[in-house]
């Protein structure tokens, strides 16, 4: 079957399998349905067919009414003939999605991840050609060829070489070179959209077909001016012409690509209510659009965001001039309400494809806000006491984390119950991306029952006997040897700001500990007896090598050396021969 059979006999071929329940394998481009995707789908399908002994469909992710929207393709397919009563769109696979015993595989190009409102069919994907980021899970099962290029198109080109040597088709190889020149701003270097594959494949369908090199800007241009061919679309229309639709949590976010100015843009007179209205038919809390115009012959791209939620407009607006790959600066000659944010691309190399994953990545950022806050409306899980502070030490305990009203709370009636927390170490981590416009910062991670243990531990530090602070019930100190039993901090610990400067710790060793090193020095003096740790009150310290810590209130002590060492032996050794020398000549007198 040639290119054209192939594509002229789509739409029947799906009719009679939903008829048939015969199984289907279905090519589908991405929702933005712009002219990579369409292509890339009629392309990888005719592949597949060649290969393949079930039918193959390609599907366009547009509803079929608003296929006149996308200009471009409707300009390129048109021109190769292909209208369309040939093709096959989303809505039309209504049926074989509700309906029970049809079956279908679903192939995936110019994306790796289905919508929201696709996800029904993400267990029927079996293969995937994208040049985006991947975002999909990967197993066996499934043929995944994902690759930074310009143009989804020159990898389902290259697969064409790869597999077969050709494309088979003058009029496929067009339509694959023109949408690779259009995707690669007909192949420019200063547009840093260009691949080295992209390059190559244009080259070999030139080859192939014995196209002339020279009239590649043309094809681009031609392009182009169909793609800004929008002056008999409503701005509603314009906004659906290049969309693309996500989801972050609860957070639904519409990205449209103009290739019209800002100017141009923002003189529409529906331009407002077209916003609002294309945020409320798709149930969504942002639009973000992008426009890129040109004057005298430069390019000029905004960023403009929509969203009539305040906190979530001011967290993101924050998280987006802080970023520098973004690079933008803001505009002082556009003014506009609240609700809109307009901000000017520094760097036109910039495209949908570097924000989108931007956005995604702020929203899950401000989303890990939203969630704290709903823990810590929570009393049952957060809420403690604050009469947990020992008598003469400072509370540990902050003042009531204030209201904060969440992009999902506009009733105006919520108060939240009034929650506490202990606050994080002055050297303790802080995310830099939670900024002060998200509320309050995260608590930190001890809860009551954490807390509970920490007084239990600081009351032993002023009595023998310990109270439950919840219930006020006794509690005995296990393994305690006197109210100096408790182990204490070395003078040079790092103490908390919060510790209570009231107590000065002594040295970490035990009681216990200190008999049974003074049992071993005093020996060295030639005291045997029984010592307390009473009886080094007056200056019998530990010995303690010269360069160690030593507590506060420990006086100077002798260095531990070896030469200090023998010249204690010594002196020792001396003294008991002295002491012996009498009773030994006493002997010797008796004996003779």
């Amino acid at each position: 079957m040639d290119f054209q059979d192939f594509i002229h006999s789509r739409r029947d071929t799906f009719a009679q399998a939903c008829l048939d329940g015969a199984c289907l394998e279905i090519v589908l481009g991405n929702e933005s349905c712009d002219l990579d995707s369409a292509v890339s789908a009629i392309a990888y399908a005719f592949l597949l067919q060649r290969e393949k002994e079930l039918s193959v469909v390609p599907v366009l992710n547009v509803p079929r009414a608003d296929y006149t929207l996308k200009t471009e393709v409707v300009f390129l397919l048109n021109k190769y003939a292909i209208t369309q009563s040939d093709l096959v769109f989303i809505d039309d696979l209504r049926t074989l999605r509700q309906g029970e015993g049809h079956t279908f595989n679903l192939h995936l190009v110019d994306h790796n991840v289905l919508t929201d409102s696709q996800a029904d069919m993400a267990n029927r994907v079996v293969s995937i050609v994208d040049h985006h980021h991947r975002d999909c899970p990967l197993t066996d099962k499934m043929f995944v060829r994902i690759e930074t290029v310009g143009s989804c198109c020159s990898l389902i080109t290259d697969l064409f070489y790869e597999r077969h040597g050709t494309v088979y088709s003058q009029i496929l190889g067009h339509l694959l070179r023109g949408t690779i020149l259009g995707d690669s701003i007909c192949l420019s270097p200063e547009a840093d959209r260009v691949k080295p594959l992209d390059v190559a494949m244009v080259e070999k369908l030139e080859e192939e077909f014995n196209l002339d090199i020279s009239d590649r800007h043309q094809v681009f241009n031609s392009i182009s001016a169909a793609k800004q061919d929008v002056a008999a679309l409503s701005t509603e229309q314009l906004l659906k012409k290049d969309k693309k639709t996500f989801t972050v949590s609860s957070t639904c976010v519409i990205m449209s690509s103009l290739h019209v100015s800002i100017q141009a843009f923002l003189k529409r007179q529906d331009m407002i209510g077209a916003c609002s209205k294309i945020l409320t038919a798709n149930s969504a809390s942002i639009l973000i659009v992008l426009c890129s115009g040109s004057k005298g012959g430069t390019t000029i791209k905004h960023f403009i965001m929509y969203t009539r939620e305040g906190p979530l407009r001011a967290a993101l607006t924050e998280l987006i001039d802080s970023d520098l790959d973004l690079n933008f600066t803001p505009t002082q000659d556009i003014s506009l309400s609240e609700n809109f944010v307009v901000r000017k691309f520094l760097n036109i190399e910039i495209s949908r494809k570097q924000v989108l994953p931007k956005i995604k990545g702020f929203l899950q950022v401000i989303t890990a806000s939203d969630m704290m806050t709903k823990l810590r409306s929570d009393s049952d899980q957060l809420t403690f006491s604050l009469e947990l502070s020992a008598p003469g030490t400072p509370s540990i305990m902050e003042s009531p984390v204030p209201e904060f009203n969440s992009s999902h709370e506009n009733s105006g009636n919520h108060t939240p119950n009034p929650i506490f927390y202990v606050e994080a170490p002055p050297n303790s981590y802080k995310d830099a991306s939670l900024l002060d416009t998200l509320g309050p910062h995260l608590p930190s991670f001890n809860n009551s029952e954490m807390v509970k243990r920490i007084m239990i531990k600081k009351n032993k530090l002023t009595s023998d006997h310990t109270e439950d602070p919840s219930t006020g019930d006794v509690l005995s100190s296990e393994g305690n040897s006197g109210h100096n039993s408790c182990p204490f901090t070395p003078a040079n610990s790092f103490v908390d700001r919060f510790a209570p400067i009231e107590h000065h710790l002594p040295s970490f060793n035990s009681r216990e500990m200190v008999s049974r090193m003074l049992q071993k020095k005093l020996p060295l003096a030639g005291d045997t007896g029984d010592v307390s740790p009473a009886d080094d009150v007056h200056g019998q310290h530990i010995f303690t090598p010269h360069n160690s810590e030593c507590g506060g209130d420990l006086h100077s002590s002798p260095a531990f050396d070896q030469l200090d060492l023998e010249h204690r032996l010594s002196s020792f050794k001396l003294q008991q021969a002295q002491e012996l020398s009498p009773h030994t000549e006493a002997s010797t007198n008796h004996t003779s």
